[in-house]
């Protein structure tokens, strides 16, 4: 397990009712408390898979039983499990959820569903950088939503994979997104080394977009495998545990 791996499913995929019955039980007390607090179904589908993604990946690739797992918690609210050196990283959406894992570093994800209707533009006033800020009024206007949240995923996985979240402002990192190319550029206050990161931004279906951040020393070459796990992946993957 020393490659990066990201799996991701798609919530239009899953039955909530099915796995509500057949996998429910796998969540610890605190996720059913937090799950029946969802007010609105798409909210509650998108906490359920995205946490039974991430026990039933985890508990196979560590060789543990996924109800048995134990998450802790940084200050910052990120989950890592005690006495296990394994990275890893989740994010959901109404659209989406994903899981990043590396065995020896620290790694980020955040998927993001294309709104054409939110208004992205008061965000990025508030959260962008300058250039960025600039880049994106200049964008044709029927791709400036795709650009929007290509760097607002980017500056998330980023902020994750650090530890932080967005316990720290979005704009203290920025990026210049190219052809083939994604550059970083971070706020001195940060005190990181950019030849230690490498990102990868890709379009996914259902229009939604999934980035991933991973701080590896002097990285280069860095391949990532790609997992599209459906509902019966995941049955299949606890019943056969």
């Amino acid at each position: 397990m020393d490659a990066t791996e990201v799996f991701y499913c798609y919530t239009a995929d899953i039955n909530y009712n099915d796995m509500q019955k057949e996998l429910g039980h796998i969540l610890c007390h605190t996720e059913q408390e937090r799950l029946s607090r969802f007010r609105f179904n798409k909210d509650k589908k998108s906490f359920l898979i995205s946490h039974l993604l991430a026990r039933i990946v985890l508990g196979r690739k560590l060789s543990i039983n996924p109800k048995k797992i134990s998450y802790l918690y940084t200050s910052s609210g990120k989950p890592y499990i005690k006495d296990n050196p394994v990275f890893f990283n989740m994010s959901n959406t109404a659209m989406m959820s994903s899981l990043i894992i590396n065995k020896r570093y620290a790694c980020g994800i955040d998927n993001e569903h294309i709104n054409q209707n939110r208004d992205f533009m008061d965000i990025a006033t508030n959260y962008f950088g300058i250039n960025e800020l600039e880049k994106l009024k200049k964008t044709e206007i029927n791709r400036q939503a795709e650009y929007f949240y290509s760097l607002w995923a980017l500056k998330e996985a980023c902020l994750k994979c650090r530890g932080d979240g967005l316990n720290i402002s979005p704009d203290k990192v920025q990026f210049v997104l190219a052809e083939k190319h994604i550059e970083a550029l971070f706020t001195p206050s940060l005190n990181e080394n950019i030849s230690n990161w490498h990102f990868n931004l890709k379009k996914m279906e259902y229009n939604c977009l999934l980035a991933t951040a991973l701080k590896i020393p002097d990285a280069h070459n860095i391949e990532i495998s790609y997992n599209k796990v459906t509902q019966s992946t995941l049955f299949n993957s606890y019943t056969n545990e």
